[in-house]
């Protein structure tokens, strides 16, 4: 991995299955859009909690 790459936190699913599939990864690099390309951003509200999440 080259240095001075941002990193962000994903989880990731690689098989069929329940939420016994869902990977926990702290090691995945934040994609840079290319020229016909669209970076999206996407907000997660948990009513239990109160909070609001965004990921960009």
């Amino acid at each position: 991995m080259a240095t001075g790459q941002k990193l962000m936190r994903a989880i990731r699913v690689f098989e069929f299955g329940g939420p016994e599939v869902l990977k926990l990864q702290s090691d995945v690099v934040v994609p840079v859009p290319q020229s016909h390309q669209v970076d999206t951003i996407i907000a997660v509200a948990d009513q239990s909690r109160g909070t609001v999440s965004y990921s960009y």
